[in-house]
């Protein structure tokens, strides 16, 4: 029976790289966010300024960061995406052998054996067939997320190696091209790994000095200041396609044109208001993490410090003021870790009942995409928040599990 169950899991999972390498030639051909990263490039080699394009939403040093793939979109546009979209694959399954090392202190195999676990196993097939949409919506939207994650788990694994420097050297790289891996900094930082933190903070100055050599002290500090007063407030977007609390607060309490296909509005604030507002109820709800975060943890592999980072890695496209449905691959974590919890440990009066929160949000997240419920009904549903609630579920359970565990 189990050969069976095994058999069944090799022919799912070589569909599902049949579909990974279908979708990967097919994005190849798309311009995605890899579009702006490309006029972002040329905005620097031109001499313009690279936030006149609306496309450039990221800090300055994520634009001289794009300058190589520029030289190498002028080679092969084809090319130079196909090999950005591998370079995220690679990322990806990287994640998952970080992830096998931390939750159950194994590396990647394809057979599981006392020091391997192979991809194969339940442990991490299912969490990788739960997360596969957000896979395909990275490469289908040519984005950087999954390069993202994989910088953020490799920041653990070498920080549970002890390899400080390069492991805040690593975060830092991330934090300055694209900010919301800083939620695990702050973390790092609120569980007294201070050493990390200074390290880290050492090298997020020193990268971020770069832009002020590469285009001047004063255009440097010019482009950061709009970066921070113009550039980022302007992302707080009322689209549907945004999943962030952010997004979701707008669409349901600000005065703005209805452009989704529902209006789920229920007050007419302004969007200074909205903000306020939502600041307000992200500080609110924040102070359960404060409080039960408290207590350093210097071991990352220990069972705490393991749902706390779960909670923090579901928070980040949550806290972030704006989320497409890509950046949910962060989820791979939290997902992976309830998986086990709910299937291979035991948890009293829990399990039950935690299980099925979890498939609720995981239909959430799951069944909302255009392939199962048509366009119409995906935008409708995106536009009340779902991925939203569905990662509000997982979060919710995670917090009870923590208690659980605590209180054991």
């Amino acid at each position: 029976m189990r050969t069976t169950k095994a058999n069944w899991r090799l022919i799912v999972f070589i569909l599902l790289i049949a579909l990974t390498l279908f979708e990967l030639i097919r994005s190849g051909n798309r311009d995605g966010d890899f579009l702006g990263y490309i006029r972002a490039a040329n905005a620097v080699l031109s001499g313009n300024d690279i936030y006149l394009d609306y496309l450039n939403t990221w800090p300055p040093l994520f634009s001289i960061f794009c300058v190589p793939l520029y030289f190498l979109n002028k080679i092969s546009p084809y090319g130079v995406r196909i090999l950005w979209l591998l370079g995220g694959l690679f990322g990806f399954a990287s994640t998952i052998n970080h992830t096998a090392q931390l939750f159950f202190n194994k590396k990647l195999g394809w057979k599981t054996s006392e020091k391997h676990l192979s991809i194969l196993n339940p442990l991490l097939f299912v969490p990788l067939l739960l997360s596969f949409r957000f896979v395909l919506d990275n490469l289908a939207n040519v984005q950087i997320n999954m390069y993202m994650l994989w910088a953020s788990t490799l920041c653990l694994v070498l920080l549970d190696k002890n390899k400080i420097k390069l492991a805040a050297l690593v975060l830092a790289i991330s934090i300055s091209l694209k900010i919301f891996t800083i939620f695990l900094l702050i973390y790092l930082l609120y569980k007294r790994h201070f050493k990390f933190g200074a390290y880290a903070l050492l090298f997020l100055l020193i990268l971020n000095s770069i832009p002020l050599a590469v285009f001047g002290w004063e255009l440097g500090i010019e482009y950061y200041h709009a970066w921070v007063t113009e550039v980022a407030p302007k992302s707080y977007l009322p689209t549907s396609r945004n999943q962030s609390i952010f997004g979701l607060f707008i669409r349901l309490f600000a005065d703005l044109p209805h452009k989704n296909v529902v209006d789920i509005s229920l007050l007419q604030l302004q969007i200074d208001q909205v903000k306020t507002l939502t600041y307000l109820t992200i500080c609110l709800f924040g102070i359960i993490p404060l409080y039960l975060f408290y207590k350093p943890i210097k071991n990352l592999k220990s069972k705490g410090s393991l749902i706390e980072l779960c909670i923090v890695y579901t928070a980040i496209p949550l806290l972030t003021p704006v989320a497409w449905k890509a950046y949910f691959i962060f989820l791979w974590i939290p997902i992976t870790y309830l998986f086990h919890e709910l299937y291979k440990t035991d948890y009293p009066g829990l399990k039950k009942k935690g299980r099925i929160v979890f498939w609720i949000g995981m239909s959430y997240l799951i069944f909302s995409a255009e392939i199962f419920v048509g366009k119409w009904f995906s935008d409708a549903l995106e536009t009340i928040g779902i991925l939203t609630l569905g990662s509000i579920l997982l979060i919710g359970l995670l917090f009870r599990i923590n208690l659980v565990y605590h209180n054991k």
